[in-house]
């Protein structure tokens, strides 16, 4: 899967956490988690960039998706409590930002790069190349060499890649305007 179908199959993943978190918290909040998690949809990728890191290897688990949603978590915790404790910031929805918590902030935080890191592992299964080119997902690697492939979607094709970055395009517009 190339950027842009990976990005549609984000927002497809993150647009209902996106959804609920605008309707408790703010239109401002909702659309900093989908951005945020859209943004992580890209991390599993940064393997290629990593010496001694085999590409769709370790990065492409949910326990490497735990581990960064985590780290990700306790760096939102501590964003959250140094805006707490600094000068006002004109940016709109900041003080909405700063008066849902740190615990709070952490967990969205944490929950939005969760969504985005494991919108990309799906985006790689569904793809033919996985078991094609040898790299295959093993989500569950080292528990199990489990391999998961869908096969549906050649990872460099248009069309797919176009379908997938219409649908998320069109159901985020869809939930934020009935928001």
């Amino acid at each position: 899967m190339h950027r842009s179908g990976h990005v549609g199959i984000a927002l497809l993943f993150v647009t209902p956490l996106a959804f609920i978190v605008a309707t408790v918290y703010g239109i401002e909040i909702g659309i900093g988690t989908l951005a945020l998690g859209v943004s992580a949809s890209d991390l599993p990728d940064r393997d290629q960039q990593i010496p001694g890191l085999s590409h769709r290897g370790f990065s492409h688990t949910v326990w490497a998706a735990l581990v960064v949603a985590g780290l990700g978590g306790i760096g939102g915790f501590f964003l959250s409590t140094k805006m707490a404790s600094s000068p006002p910031i004109p940016i709109p929805g900041i003080d909405t930002l700063v008066s849902i918590g740190p615990i709070l902030f952490a967990g969205l935080t944490a929950l939005a790069i969760l969504f985005g890191y494991l919108s990309h592992i799906v985006g790689d299964i569904l793809t033919v190349g996985s078991a094609y080119f040898g790299m295959d997902i093993k989500p569950l690697f080292p528990l199990t060499e489990a391999s998961v492939q869908l096969g549906i979607a050649k990872a460099d094709s248009m069309m797919w890649n176009s379908i997938f970055f219409v649908l998320g395009v069109v159901a985020t517009a869809g939930v934020f305007v009935f928001n």
